[in-house]
């Protein structure tokens, strides 16, 4: 069995299996119908076994009697098969269920920077297919065996009428399983090439559906195109090879078959002359020889579910067991934390050979407007990515209330801060489900409230269904002034005491940019806000602001002290209002 990775495929079964346990009785009961089915499918070719004898020796009342134990068995058979297929499908939509939420889980759990450096394929795809062939596997191995068995009850049946068969079969079994044995382990390497390009595929046309308008406006559709064409030109050729491979095994399969029954019509021939084998059990053995090469191709079958099992497991606990790196959070519980942040020494990078923030050393009182200023590039979002625990600091500490921000829950950090982005995604719910996904039990007037604040509810009561009307991927229905303003309600409806504004008004109009300016005026001395601001008209009523350049902190103050005494800030006021 060297090849077939039947270890692998214990293993993988032992983790899988804490998936089903919350259907632990159902599937009790799936292996006990499970296991009658096989029974039964094996007691049935003995009895027809008896008929052939019966029939050959004439006892009729015998003959009627064994010929109406096999059509109750066959009744009994389809019964029992109809109640196991029912509690297994019932088996693998919860186990599926259970893997799948699992697995996203897991996905959410990553650290960012894993989600940056792999195509997002790669986690759609056992997400979706990997989870299915792992709930699969356990009514598909149950499925095969009883179908093993039964052609076991075969092989018994041929034993009892002629030995010298049996002894045929057997030999039979051998060599085609091991001619099975060596193509299912040329077969799965190709699959696991396969399922690689797959995921790369995937993830391109995940980026073509979600990049549709850019393609559009860049006028880039040849290249586009051009890049996908060879991506799944390749992949279509990997399939078009594995299929052209096992089209050639199932011809010199079929080959070998009838070289096989060439055989075993000659050892039949011999037998009934020489008066070992009459005729009738000749004709009954014949039909059992496709049931032989049944049991072999069920055997394969068996193994090369297990070879997938193996592959999609071992692609799926990749995520789950922590192939990739996750995000690691403390044990320290708060419950609120006011927002008085300090960084010590703190140098920071996307990658570990880059250093975007160098040895920042600041103060962020809390119940303050604190905000962050620099050209781009200079490391503002950096800090946000920092604060939010995105992304992982190189060295140095950041403390939040005095305590160590590695040592706090992830709910005592995340549910502590608001942060609305300069492209906040907006999912593809109504109105109203954007905002139960904060809060599940939110009323519609808290949900008025935030929306007036942020500027945005006489827009909602303009839409035809109001707060019910669907917004669309993305938000793709709302300018990005609006999805912004729905950012911000949606943050407000937290009501964390911390909110983080990253370059939250440069997409809105200049009206609408004063309202929300107003909305967080009014949130000012009872919320710890950071603005990182690309529009230094907007953030000169700040109580702080810190100015950066090239990831190094070159200025803090207030506007009028900066203006005045910061020769850098100066140059980027004098940029910004002459725009």
């Amino acid at each position: 069995m060297k090849g077939l990775g039947i270890k692998e495929s214990i293993i993988y079964m032992k983790k899988a299996y804490r998936y089903m346990e919350d259907n632990k009785k159902l599937f009790i009961i799936y292996v006990i119908l499970s296991i009658l089915v096989g029974i039964i499918g094996a007691i049935i070719p003995l009895i027809s076994a008896q008929v052939v004898i019966h029939m050959q020796t004439e006892v009729w009342k015998q003959l009627v009697f064994v010929s109406l134990l096999f059509v109750s068995m066959k009744m009994l058979s389809s019964l029992v098969g109809y109640l196991s297929s029912k509690v297994s499908r019932v088996f693998y939509r919860e186990t599926y269920l259970n893997l799948q939420v699992e697995v996203a889980r897991s996905i959410i759990d990553l650290e960012t920077v894993e989600i940056d450096k792999n195509s997002s394929g790669i986690f759609i795809d056992r997400l979706s297919q990997d989870t299915s062939n792992i709930a699969e596997v356990f009514r598909t191995i149950f499925k095969k065996l009883n179908i093993i068995i039964t052609n076991v009850g075969i092989l018994f049946a041929v034993f009892a009428i002629n030995k010298v068969i049996f002894v045929y079969f057997l030999i039979v079994l051998f060599v085609m399983f091991n001619f099975e044995r060596m193509y299912l382990v040329r077969h799965f390497e190709r699959q696991k090439y396969f399922k690689k390009v797959k995921e790369v595929n995937t993830g391109l046309v995940s980026e073509l559906v979600r990049g549709i308008r850019d393609i559009k406006v860049l006028n880039c559709y040849s290249d586009f195109e051009s890049k996908i064409y060879q991506k799944l030109k390749n992949a279509n050729n990997i399939q078009y090879q594995m299929s052209e491979m096992t089209k050639r095994y199932e011809l010199l399969r079929e080959f070998l078959k009838n070289l096989f029954n060439y055989i075993f019509i000659l050892i039949g021939i011999y037998l009934i002359f020489k008066g070992n084998l009459v005729a009738s059990s000749f004709v009954i053995l014949f039909m059992y020889s496709d049931k032989i090469f049944d049991f072999l191709v069920t055997v394969i079958d068996l193994l090369e579910v297990l070879k997938d099992f193996n592959l999609s497991a071992e692609r799926v606990f990749e995520i789950i067991d922590g192939k990739y790196k996750k995000e690691e959070f403390g044990d320290k519980t708060v419950k609120n934390l006011d927002g008085n942040f300090k960084f010590e020494n703190v140098n920071f990078g996307y990658r570990e050979d880059i250093t975007v923030i160098k040895n920042m050393n600041l103060e962020i009182p809390a119940f303050k407007t604190t905000a962050i200023v620099g050209e781009s590039g200079a490391g503002k979002t950096s800090v946000f990515n920092m604060i939010t625990k995105l992304y992982r600091i190189s060295s140095g500490r950041i403390t939040i209330d005095g305590i160590d921000m590695n040592k706090l829950t992830e709910e005592s950090l995340r549910g502590n801060i608001s942060l609305i982005t300069q492209n906040p995604y907006i999912f593809n719910f109504s109105v109203k489900e954007n905002f139960q996904i904060v809060k599940k039990n939110v009323t519609m007037k808290e949900i008025e409230e935030v929306c007036k604040k942020a500027c945005i509810h006489d827009y909602i009561m303009s839409l035809p269904e109001k707060y019910d009307t669907q917004l669309g991927e993305g938000g793709v229905t709302l300018s990005g002034g609006q999805r912004q303003r729905i950012a911000i309600a949606r943050a407000l409806l937290t009501n964390t005491k911390i909110i983080l504004f990253d370059e939250a008004t440069s997409a809105l109009d200049n009206e609408t940019q004063q309202n929300i300016s107003e909305a967080i005026s009014n949130l000012q001395g009872d919320y710890t806000i950071i603005i990182v601001a690309h529009r230094l008209s907007t953030i000169k009523e700040s109580d702080q602001i810190v100015v950066m350049k090239k990831g190094s902190i070159v200025g803090v103050g207030t506007h009028k002290n900066l203006l005045k005494n910061n020769e850098y800030y100066q140059k980027l006021y004098a940029s910004d209002i002459s725009k």
